[in-house]
């Protein structure tokens, strides 16, 4: 790896801050550039690739360049550092790191409506949750779970964003229900306000 000079480059390392992180999280990577005899410390620029993609580009100062990007896509990137060299020393790649970039969680809404606010004993009452995000337009999928106080009274698959129970378990008197979506891997917990419903 000579170059046209008496110094050459032979090797560039690439360190990564993680190798697992959440969508759109920075991720802070050094590239250290070393000679492969002399003290000399390179200087020039260097590029950071997901691949064939450029996802950031950095100077090097005394044979290190510290770079933070945030744009790597999810699923499990490959990035490599590229040293465009300089009139004294030659240009070096590092090996690949693999990261991997995992979905980002969204916070969510829950709302809970009831079909009536006053039944009957023994009679059914229909409970219908709607999960929203807090922004885009992605339905929450997973379950939720209704409750009376404190009390778990039934369960239901999310579909198309709400989850609806029909129940007649609910006690006499004064009931408060409430809807607790569970959360996904996608998608953060999130519990409705209560509903009263009298029983009598």
């Amino acid at each position: 790896c000579l170059s046209d000079w008496s110094s050459d480059v032979c090797s560039s390392d690439l360190t990564p801050s993680a190798t697992s992180i959440a969508q759109n999280s920075p991720l802070t990577v050094i590239v250290t550039v070393k000679q492969a005899s002399g003290a000399t410390a390179p200087s020039g620029s260097v590029t950071i690739y997901n691949g064939s993609a450029i996802v950031g580009t950095g100077s090097v100062t005394a044979g290190t360049a510290t770079l933070t990007i945030s744009s790597l896509p999810t699923g499990t990137d490959t990035i490599t550092a590229a040293y465009a060299g300089s009139s004294t020393f030659n240009p070096s790649t590092s090996g690949p790191v693999a990261i991997t970039v995992n979905p980002a969680v969204v916070s969510t809404s829950t709302t809970l409506t009831s079909s009536s606010a006053s039944i009957a004993p023994n009679s059914p009452i229909t409970l219908t949750a709607t999960v929203k995000q807090a922004s885009g337009t992605t339905i929450p999928s997973g379950s939720v779970n209704f409750y009376n106080g404190g009390s778990l009274i039934g369960t239901a698959t999310l579909s198309a964003g709400s989850a609806v129970l029909t129940t007649s378990a609910l006690p006499s008197g004064t009931d408060s229900v409430t809807a607790s979506y569970a959360g996904s891997s996608f998608f953060n917990p999130s519990a409705s306000g209560a509903v009263t419903i009298t029983v009598n």
